[in-house]
C-alpha cells in the first residue's frame, strides 16, 4: 500500500505542475505581400470562450500626434474594430495594411501610465508571414 501511495503522489504532483491552461490570445498573420502593403489574417486562440472579442485598430509606426503619440486612423466610429470566434466588424479592404502601420489590441488589464485609468492599446503578436 505505502510503494502505491509513493509512486501515485508524485505523478499527480508531476501532472499537476505540467499542466497549463491555453490563453486565450489573438494572433495577426501577413499572408500576402504587394510591395508596400501586407494582407492579414486574424486568429482567435481555440481556448477563447465564444463569447471573447477583441478591440482591434491600427496604429502608425513613424506618425506622432502631438505630444508623441502614435497617429491611427479615425475610420470606424467607436475607434477600433471587434474581432471574435464568430464575427468581425473589421472591413475586408482594411485587412490590407502598409509596411509603416502595425495592428493593435485593447488590453482593458493593463494600466495606461499615460491617462492613468484601466485598459492599453499593445501590439497584436504577429506569426511569421510569408
Amino acid at each position: 500500500m505505502k510503494l502505491t501511495f509513493l509512486l501515485l503522489v508524485p505523478a499527480l504532483i508531476g501532472g499537476a505542475l505540467l499542466t497549463q491552461t491555453t490563453p486565450c490570445t489573438l494572433t495577426v498573420t501577413p499572408d500576402e505581400v504587394r510591395g508596400a502593403a501586407y494582407h492579414v489574417r486574424f486568429t482567435v486562440a481555440a481556448s477563447c470562450s465564444a463569447d471573447t472579442v477583441f478591440r482591434v485598430r491600427k496604429s502608425s509606426t513613424i506618425s506622432t500626434k502631438r505630444r508623441g503619440a502614435p497617429y491611427q486612423p479615425i475610420k470606424p466610429l467607436t475607434g477600433a474594430w471587434e474581432i471574435s470566434k464568430t464575427k468581425t466588424t473589421l472591413p475586408t479592404g482594411e485587412l490590407w495594411t502598409s509596411i509603416l502601420w502595425r495592428w493593435e489590441q485593447f488590453d482593458p488589464s493593463q494600466l495606461n501610465t499615460v491617462t492613468g485609468e484601466a485598459g492599453r492599446w499593445r501590439g497584436v503578436p504577429v506569426e511569421r508571414g510569408p
